[in-house]
């Protein structure tokens, strides 16, 4: 009982390993993606960041948490669109 116990835990935290080490090579893939995304890279990069932490977002509220304006941040997001970092 012990033993299928313990390889039950060894699966899910080999299980575990595998997503987070897939959730890192997409922050680090996007990451790159935002970082060249031209002139508006720093808002875009704000944005992104705001994401990873509230994936769910509007662009008002996002604007006025970021300190930036409407325009700006809506920029931002369709860039990430267009990345298709967001959808």
């Amino acid at each position: 009982m012990g033993e299928i116990c313990l390889k039950a835990i060894f699966e899910s935290v080999q299980d575990a390993i595998q997503a987070i080490n897939e959730l890192v090579k997409l922050h680090n893939r996007n990451a790159d993606l935002v970082k060249s995304s031209g002139k508006a890279a720093k808002t875009v990069i704000d944005v992104f960041s705001y994401l990873e932490k509230s994936p769910i977002i509007e662009i008002m509220k996002t604007s006025k948490d970021l300190g930036l304006s409407y325009n700006a941040t809506a920029n931002a997001v369709m860039i990430l669109k267009d990345l298709d970092i967001l959808k």
